[in-house]
């Protein structure tokens, strides 16, 4: 059937429409073929099955075709695609503009590279001062812990240069007085603490 409105035309083509499609149930399950090249199987129920169009969902003809409509629409009113022209640059035009550009490209670099090495290097100077700063602090605050540590009459012997004088006691001579070693002494209870440390109560061995 052709239909013409103007310009346009349509073409319509039947194929075996007024052959009878009924739906037909056959035994056993789907498996490939059993439908032909142009229908499709479909599970039915009570292990059965039977053939459809996948256009239509509906059943193929007797001879297992699919009936299909095809139509055709004339493109002769269509605006046929039109490229745009191209804006190629000649070699003599990309050279004039490249090269300024280039220019300005390494004049604007060159301030900004020297820029941040001058930056990189007054902080990294400013970094070690505070380093050598900090580090002396630490020392000298190390040195100055280095003080005279506290006795322990259990592990070690009271030396002579670390005798703290005591200004209500009169000078002693030291004639008289034994000198006792750690050997010889044995501590037995702790009995208080005076001005000097712990006192304990002990005997000697000589």
């Amino acid at each position: 059937m052709t239909n013409r409105k103007g310009s346009k035309r349509r073409v319509v083509e039947k194929t075996d429409v007024s052959e009878p499609r009924v739906v037909v149930i056959k035994d056993g399950p789907c498996r490939i073929g059993v439908c032909g090249e142009e229908a499709a199987c479909k599970d039915y129920r009570n292990n059965t099955h039977t053939c459809i169009c996948t256009h239509d969902s509906r059943p193929p003809t007797a001879k297992g075709i699919c009936p299909r409509r095809t139509v055709s629409v004339d493109r002769s009113g269509i605006i046929p695609y039109v490229q745009p022209p191209s804006y190629k640059q000649t070699p003599s035009s990309l050279s004039s503009t490249t090269i300024p550009i280039t220019a300005a490209s390494e004049s604007l670099s060159a301030p900004n590279y020297i820029m941040v090495s001058v930056l990189g290097s007054v902080s990294l100077l400013l970094i070690m001062l505070l380093g050598i700063i900090f580090w002396k602090k630490m020392r000298s605050r190390h040195s100055n812990n280095e003080g005279v540590s506290p006795i322990n009459l259990k592990h070690s012997l009271l030396m002579a240069e670390r005798y703290a004088p005591n200004p209500q006691y009169s000078a002693c001579s030291g004639t008289g007085v034994p000198l006792l070693r750690k050997e010889t002494l044995k501590f037995i209870s702790e009995i208080g603490e005076g001005c000097f440390g712990k006192v304990y109560k002990g005997r000697t061995f000589f």
